[in-house]
């Protein structure tokens, strides 16, 4: 089977982290030509990453007929307008989340998809964590019988004035702050466990920095058509060892995070812990069941989860499949072939979306937003 031609749009931290490392480990893939606004940026990842080609200007990438399809890692203020043009240019597309600043935005990129017949899928890794496949199997397994409570604790420390601020909540173009990013993966993730649709959303927002521009603490309230409900509590500011994290020196995976959930059954509980989404570290997972048909004897129980490892690159003796971005950008890939079908569609990052500026609404009103 021919390789598939793949472009990368956006070299920053997502790119060099979640995509590039996977293309070029992939046997199905050719990683040809990346992007970015910054020249040295491109031409260093183009030589790190053996992509034949590097521009400056998306345009250029998307006018190589050679090319099949694109990773879109830029800044959200730019995924509509290139999602379309990747979609006008005939290619497929596997575009970072959040899709989209806004509701607008997000269904000219699926209607550009579906009008030019190629994929669109949205970059919600967490589907493909082999960590929380394992709780959706357990959930599905009807383990913990019927699931009526999801609770989310994300906190990261992203210091005001850094880099990293700046990305995510200090620059006017982004269109909103951690209730539009951290949140959106926890609003596809709860959609995902549970098989239901949001009906009503409530949300409370703040800046705990008076200097940003967006929201750097947002509490979210989801209930769902089944009646089922799920509370997201995300920030930015979570200062808890932040000397032990070494914030300013920089070492790899210095900035200090906190994620960690409950998940309520009707006949048990599922807690997790991640660590943060760069790392090799597996999610530490445990289940509290009653003993029964499923669970001899109750009470606690570790889950194992397979170990996550870094890529190996093409010469690698064998397959790696346990690392998130790896599994995602391989689904990707099967998908272009033909040999499978998105489990996340632009039609998921569409109602995701749709949610997020829900609560948003809620927040500036201070009411229940219904969504069906």
């Amino acid at each position: 089977m021919s390789k598939i031609n793949i472009g990368v749009i956006g070299c920053g931290a997502i790119a060099q982290k979640g995509h590039l490392p996977w293309y070029w480990e992939s046997s199905k893939a050719n990683l040809l030509a990346v992007c970015s606004n910054i020249e040295d940026e491109a031409r260093s990842v183009a030589e790190r990453w053996k992509a034949e080609k590097w521009f400056t200007d998306y345009r250029q990438l998307l006018a190589l007929d050679e090319i099949d399809a694109v990773s879109i890692c830029t800044p959200v203020w730019l995924h509509q307008e290139i999602t379309v043009a990747a979609a006008e240019a005939g290619k497929d597309v596997l575009c970072e989340k959040p899709m989209s600043r806004n509701s607008k935005e997000a269904k000219l990129m699926v209607d550009a998809a579906s009008r030019n017949d190629v994929l669109l899928t949205i970059g919600f890794m967490k589907r493909f964590n082999p960590g929380f496949c394992k709780i959706k199997e357990i959930i599905d397994r009807g383990l913990i019988g019927r699931v009526y409570h999801i609770d989310v604790h994300w906190n990261l420390f992203f210091p005001p004035g850094t880099h990293e601020s700046q990305t995510f909540s200090e620059d006017e173009r982004i269109g909103g702050g951690v209730l539009l990013d951290n949140c959106s993966h926890y609003i596809d993730f709860s959609r995902w466990l549970l098989g239901s649709e949001v009906a009503t959303v409530y949300s409370e927002t703040s800046k705990v920095v008076p200097d940003r521009i967006y929201e750097d603490q947002a509490t979210v309230i989801l209930r769902f058509q089944d009646l089922s409900t799920s509370i997201m509590d995300m920030g930015f500011n979570r200062v808890e060892w932040v000397e032990r994290s070494a914030w300013d020196r920089r070492p790899e995976y210095s900035s200090h995070f906190t994620e960690q959930g409950f998940i309520y059954g009707t006949e048990g509980t599922i807690t997790f812990e991640a660590p943060p989404f760069d790392s090799i570290e597996s999610l530490s997972i445990k289940a509290y069941l009653l003993k029964g048909e499923h669970c001899q004897l109750g009470g606690r129980h570790e889950i194992e989860v397979p170990v996550i490892r870094q890529p190996g690159g093409p010469l690698s003796p064998h397959e790696i499949k346990s690392y998130p971005f790896k599994a995602q950008i391989e689904h990707f890939l099967d998908c272009i072939g033909g040999h499978d079908s998105p489990q996340v569609s632009g039609a998921d990052g569409l109602i995701v979306t749709e949610v997020s500026m829900a609560a948003y609404e809620s927040a500036r009103t201070g009411k229940r937003i219904t969504l069906v």
